[in-house]
């Protein structure tokens, strides 16, 4: 995968982040917020959105950090969406990496406290799994080489480009406490390598890292104005 458009498209939204309408009055001077967004503790991740309202607050710049690190054991147990099997063979995988996305947000009502709005964006994700599964390794014996299955470390890296739209709804209030919720599509397009050249099952579009193909993203944000 060539990954020159997505960083383009990173270094142009950090320009735009940082050097903003500088020059025009606002009629809100908050227009910075950082958020946490909860629900993805479920999958092992961090991620902290920082965001900058611009053109009179008609529209904003989200970048988001992820930062994954634990054991996959809280989802392990989940079924498949394509048949009714249950993963257990993915308890207990260590789970490390970094990911980072930009999102161009329209507001609906500008320069309101509440306001829906469209998103659009990006993102790209690095991780890691490492756990033990079994391999076939050559074992000699008697003269004759012979195949043996043993449990070995295994590891396997996942790089996964987003593409993403989103419908949502900011409230923000007096005290600069504001909550986000939203919904969309996410089309996924992931590239994995394995120690054993025979990646993990990566059909749950809920908790596996290497889903490949169209999910929908769901979930809220909370955080502060400043």
């Amino acid at each position: 995968m060539n990954f020159f458009y997505p960083l383009v498209f990173f270094c142009v939204t950090l320009i735009i982040f940082f050097t903003g309408t500088s020059g025009q009055c606002q009629e809100n001077d908050r227009n910075y917020s950082i958020s946490f967004v909860p629900q993805y503790l479920l999958i092992e991740a961090i991620r902290i959105d920082v965001e900058k309202e611009i053109r009179e607050q008609k529209n904003a710049v989200m970048l988001g950090t992820y930062i994954y690190k634990g054991t996959t054991d809280r989802y392990a147990d989940q079924r498949n969406l394509n048949n009714s099997q249950v993963n257990s063979s993915y308890q207990n995988d260590e789970v490390s990496g970094l990911g980072i996305e930009s999102l161009y947000k329209f507001f609906m009502v500008p320069n309101q406290n509440a306001s829906p709005y469209l998103a659009a964006g990006l993102g790209f994700h690095h991780i890691k799994l490492k756990y033990l599964d079994g391999g076939w390794t050559p074992v000699e014996r008697d003269g004759l080489e012979y195949l043996e299955l043993v449990t070995e470390n295994q590891e396997e890296t996942i790089n996964r480009l987003d593409i993403i739209g989103l419908i949502g709804y900011k409230q923000s209030f007096k005290s600069g406490f504001l909550f986000d919720f939203f919904i969309g599509p996410v089309l996924k397009n992931s590239q994995i390598t394995n120690t054993q050249n025979s990646p993990r099952v990566q059909d749950n579009p809920l908790y596996h890292y290497g889903f490949d193909g169209v999910t929908l993203r769901t979930g809220f944000s909370l955080g502060m104005k400043f």
